[in-house]
């Protein structure tokens, strides 16, 4: 993408991206989660969950698409937050889930079948709905505290069916408002008040986080597009 990003800046047409960004490019601001921090806020919630059933300790498993960067970042800050402020709570297992919901609930089979002693999952990108599918065949749906990522009907619903605990959303409205915005003050010139602007500041924040926040059964209905059968 940071190729392509180049050669249309190349032609006169500046880019803003987000969601997912292109760091190494000309883009000229990025409207997106912080990775990093949407991990470490994921140790911190799976420790509250475990916390909250009693557990002092426990043992993680997590299930992502192992060869994804900025799934790769945000693991590197769950493991942080566990080691800095909840050492009794490790990461056991990494599942490569491949980002399908399928094989998500056959890992998560796997993974819980080698490693029985898990008691929380943290599904690191959108396939919870394959967790949720895995505890219920397995018997442990509400035993096993899950933290999903992402907002889809079918996760709302694990979450009002007691199969996932919580989900994390990225507030993906101000994502697309705010990136169509600042690209239209930027080709219009209306930031070139800018101080500095005339000498090479640039006049937009090279990042920008619409913030996130999570879904639980108290409000998952705000968040139900269609219904569960």
């Amino acid at each position: 993408m940071s190729e392509t990003i180049k050669r249309v800046t190349e032609m006169g047409v500046p880019v803003a991206t987000f969601d997912s960004d292109a760091p190494d490019s000309p883009r000229i601001t990025f409207v997106g989660p912080d990775h990093y921090n949407v991990g470490f806020q994921y140790g911190k919630k799976i420790v509250e969950l475990l916390q909250g059933q009693g557990k002092e300790e426990g043992q993680i498993g997590l299930l992502t698409a192992i060869n994804q960067t900025n799934l790769q970042v945000r693991i590197q800050g769950l493991k942080d937050y566990l080691s800095a402020n909840a050492p009794a709570y490790e990461v056991v297992a990494i599942e490569d889930n491949q980002g399908d919901d399928q094989i998500t609930a056959e890992r998560t089979k796997t993974m819980l079948l080698g490693n029985p002693d898990i008691d929380g999952l943290v599904v690191i990108n959108a396939t919870g709905t394959g967790v949720a599918t895995a505890l219920t065949e397995l018997g442990r749906k509400g035993e096993v505290m899950v933290v999903a990522s992402d907002v889809f009907d079918p996760i709302v619903c694990g979450i009002k069916d007691g199969a996932i605990q919580t989900t994390s959303a990225v507030n993906t409205y101000l994502e697309g408002f705010l990136a169509l915005k600042l690209a239209y003050e930027y080709v219009n010139n209306n930031l070139d008040g800018t101080p500095g602007a005339d000498v090479g500041v640039s006049v937009l924040p090279p990042k920008i986080d619409p913030g996130m926040f999570f879904i639980t059964k108290e409000n998952a209905d705000s968040f139900l597009v269609g219904s569960c059968s």
